[in-house]
């Protein structure tokens, strides 16, 4: 524990020099850093041919938000602190510093943006950008903690498919720019976690109902994307939610929470079938997040596969959580062990998580994590290298949650 405190200390020492450097105020500080870093255009990798879509625009939460929440918001809700993602230790591996996302580094759109040389800006710095070049490779709306329905207050996914319809009604882009513009839509269960935490019944006609409730607004909300000219979806399933932290902690992190998988199989059975019905003439690609995931969190030869590598939750609190004298709330591992963890916080991968998850969706036949599609074939993008069609070696091979040799977590 005296380490991982001295890790946090020295941690808070960085990020209040490089503040200091930049002189100006934290909020100004925190713009700045994103508008360099993560609205500058992108470029396609040399040796990968040019893909078919040159933009990206997405919608979601925490799973793909790369920065929209509010950093100078201190304000609480029933899920901790609203600037949560901007405070330390997030975003210590990927830029070294927290950034607006809920992992130490890259998140799902991230890597799909690196994949074919993309880099979608935040909407919430969309004002902020002097020329359209900040934009050109498209925008991320995604909120985190947001779900289809009204959630404490974070943007619901209606709200950002509206947000997307107004910008398209401006001259940022051109008439023809769903053409060559590919959705990524992406929800991790939010609204499933509203509805237990609001005490919602238990009873199997309840829990059916709010599956269905979900999924059908889901499809609404692809329906209307659709309506608006776009026809390229990369979808993403929900994952195993029993098998997060914050469910897992119940039990000591020895298994996953089965009733609540139960919902996510529910909820993905439906959604293939509502989504084709909405989008009869979509070119449409399924992550299957449920069945990569379980990769790694049903590989019980790793003690550690359902436990995070920084939590506050034994604790009563979240990773970043501090008292009032400014001490840390939360357990963290130390930098180096980080990439042997699948789970970085309560509830989401680390980058090194989603870099597996990722490559599992670029294998190839018979493309069992894709619904049996080529992610590389959707998108257009050569993936000849060995390296695009497999999970990184130090990945795969890391203990503990490779669980033995080989990139196999089964």
């Amino acid at each position: 524990m005296t380490s991982q405190m001295e890790q946090i200390r020295r941690m808070n020492q960085s990020h209040k020099r490089i503040q200091h450097e930049l002189s100006v105020s934290k909020c100004t500080a925190t713009v700045l850093l994103l508008v360099l870093f993560f609205c500058a255009a992108a470029t396609v990798p040399s040796n990968c041919s040019k893909p078919k879509f040159d933009k990206i625009f997405v919608v979601g939460d925490s799973y793909v938000d790369t920065g929209n929440r509010d950093p100078c918001n201190t304000t609480y809700v029933a899920t901790g602190r609203v600037n949560q993602n901007w405070a330390t230790p997030y975003g210590r591996t990927h830029p070294g510093v927290p950034a607006g996302r809920f992992s130490d580094g890259k998140v799902l759109s991230d890597h799909l943006g690196d994949y074919m040389g993309l880099k979608p800006c935040p909407f919430r710095l969309l004002n902020t950008l002097s020329t359209s070049t900040g934009v050109q490779d498209g925008i991320n709306f995604a909120v985190s903690g947001s779900g289809v329905f009204e959630n404490l207050g974070f943007t619901k996914t209606g709200d950002q498919i509206t947000q997307l319809r107004r910008v398209l009604k401006t001259n940022l882009y051109s008439k023809t720019v769903y053409k060559k513009a590919v959705i990524l839509y992406a929800i991790s269960g939010n609204d499933y976690a509203a509805y237990k935490r609001n005490n919602g019944s238990s009873d199997i006609r309840a829990i059916t109902a709010l599956v269905l409730s979900v999924v059908r607004q889901v499809s609404k909300d692809l329906r209307e994307l659709y309506d608006m000219g776009f026809r390229s979806f990369v979808i993403g399933k929900l994952p195993p939610v029993g098998c997060m932290p914050v469910v897992t902690v119940s039990n000591n992190f020895s298994s996953c929470h089965e009733d609540f998988n139960n919902v996510a199989t529910m909820h993905n059975l439906n959604l293939v079938g509502l989504v084709a019905a909405a989008l009869p003439e979509g070119n449409v690609i399924f992550l299957n997040h449920q069945l990569a995931f379980s990769r790694v969190v049903y590989n019980i030869s790793n003690p550690d596969r359902l436990k995070a590598c920084c939590s506050g939750v034994q604790l009563g609190a979240l990773c970043g959580d501090v008292n009032k004298a400014g001490q840390a709330r939360f357990t963290l591992c130390s930098s180096n062990l980080t990439r042997k963890y699948f789970w970085w916080d309560e509830y989401h991968p680390t980058e090194a998580g989603w870099d597996y998850i990722f490559h599992l969706f670029l294998q190839g036949f018979p493309f069992i994590y894709t619904d049996g599609r080529s992610l590389p074939q959707f998108l257009g993008v050569n993936g000849s290298r060995r390296e695009d069609m497999e999970p990184h070696a130090e990945i795969a091979t890391t203990k503990p949650w490779a669980g033995g040799e080989g990139r196999d977590f089964q």
